[in-house]
């Protein structure tokens, strides 16, 4: 488990943290091909720190842990050959409860953990087409005991 200092520490900073990503890409990364060796190793717990976008409150945040496999992975997204990193997140039957990752970013490696942030595709109804909208997103993911 955790050290539930630190674990604190973490969740009192969040009201604080302005978390600013990179653009949008236009199209689908779409997250089927995840690479074999891309598994982070061990089980992680991943706390989801947004929700469409908007910062969820820390009580939240801390009831909605998850502990799963982390896997991230180069991509290459485009013609110009420029690769991304892609995110997932696997519980230990297979199911995959949360959208994938694109465009992530490692923000931080502090208090046991690690912060990733990019893009999720949420499935939505709305005017934009395909009806996937990306939204910001953020996790801070902690290594769980087996």
């Amino acid at each position: 488990m955790p050290n539930p200092t630190l674990s604190q520490a973490f969740f009192d900073g969040l009201g604080n943290r302005n978390v600013q990503a990179d653009r949008v890409r236009a199209g689908d990364a779409g997250l089927a091909e995840t690479p074999a060796d891309s598994d982070l190793g061990g089980l992680w717990r991943v706390y989801r720190l947004r929700h469409h976008g908007q910062k969820v409150a820390a009580d939240a945040v801390r009831a909605g842990a998850l502990v799963g496999r982390l896997t991230v992975w180069s991509h290459v997204a485009d013609r110009n050959r420029r690769a991304e990193l892609l995110a997932s997140f696997e519980l230990p039957d297979g199911t995959r409860p949360l959208p994938g990752l694109v465009q992530v970013r490692l923000l931080q490696i502090d208090r046991g953990g690690v912060l990733l942030t990019g893009y999720e595709r949420v499935l939505i109804e709305s005017d934009c087409p395909g009806g996937n909208m990306p939204f910001r997103q953020t996790w801070w993911c902690l290594p769980s005991p087996a």
